[in-house]
């Protein structure tokens, strides 16, 4: 799937069954409103954890924050366990700076990612 003017590409998978989202490209304020919908979508349909791999993204804006936190806290409202990979980089930066690696529940690799919503044991 790509959003906003080719900026954005959404994979979606399973691994371990858990559902995985991998977004490469920028997450911005062009790009923002189509994650939101297709993350609204993932939260109100079916069950089991979710997990949205960071690593390919190259840039996101406190829109994008915005789009992560807010499918956290639905997917967490419905009792599903969510967690974000993020490597070491721009992204990862950003989200130190601004304090939300915990809230997220960011690691540093999509195994440890997969392993730790499927375990429950969220960082």
């Amino acid at each position: 799937m790509r959003f906003a003017a080719n900026i954005l590409d959404v994979r979606e998978g399973r691994e371990n069954g858990t559902q995985v989202l991998e977004l490469a490209g920028e997450l911005d304020a062009a790009s923002a409103p189509a994650v939101r919908e297709r993350l609204a979508e993932v939260a109100t349909r079916g069950g089991g954890s979710l997990v949205i791999d960071l690593t390919s993204l190259m840039f996101i804006d406190s829109t994008g924050l915005s789009v992560l936190l807010n499918a956290r806290r639905r997917l967490t409202r419905r009792g599903r366990d969510f967690g974000v990979v993020c490597p070491a980089g721009h992204v990862r930066r950003i989200l130190e700076v601004t304090k939300l690696l915990e809230t997220l529940g960011c690691y540093a690799t999509r195994e440890e990612a997969v392993t730790a919503v499927a375990d429950g044991a969220e960082s």
